[in-house]
């Protein structure tokens, strides 16, 4: 093989990566829009479900319960309310992380797919005659897969 075959393959497999790398941000952005509604509907639903607790505190203190049964009984009232939307934030907070679990898996998936495809066409194409160039594809998946997981990590935490 000479020199510009070579030059060619490896600016073909440029190009070749360069369409990957576009992909793996154009579905990284889609996603991050998807978590952003998926988290903007929790906020919003958690916001109801203070002001609803607010309200709550308002007829309280507003003098609706005049005597001491009336009193009680708002109080009874408002405890069950309290544990009722505790139940449910905690509920969407297990059905949110779960969510977010399932969504990091697929994530690393398809972001690692791609690149594992790439280095078997390239192992069938060459025939294990290029191992060097073959080396650093692997060492460039290893730092793609270190950098997935880290950035995977961060956004796991900046939902949380």
């Amino acid at each position: 093989m000479n020199t510009d075959e070579r030059a060619a393959i490896i600016a073909e497999m440029e190009g070749k990566m360069a369409m990957i790398n576009k992909s793996i941000e154009e579905e990284e952005q889609a996603q991050n829009s998807a978590l952003a509604d998926a988290l903007a509907r929790r906020r919003a639903k958690k916001e109801k479900l203070k002001n609803v607790i607010n309200n709550l505190a308002a007829q309280k203190d507003s003098g609706i319960a005049k005597t001491g049964s009336k009193l009680e009984e708002v109080q009874k009232q408002e405890k069950a309310d309290m544990a009722k939307i505790e139940k449910e934030i905690e509920s969407e907070r297990n059905l949110g992380a779960k969510e977010i679990e399932a969504y990091l898996a697929v994530e690393k998936s398809n972001r690692l797919d791609s690149y594992e495809k790439k280095l078997n066409d390239f192992k069938k194409k060459s025939g294990g005659a290029n191992e060097d160039k073959f080396a650093d594809m692997i060492s460039e998946y290893g730092e793609l897969v270190k950098k997935v997981d880290s950035d995977l990590e961060s956004e796991k935490a900046e939902q949380y």
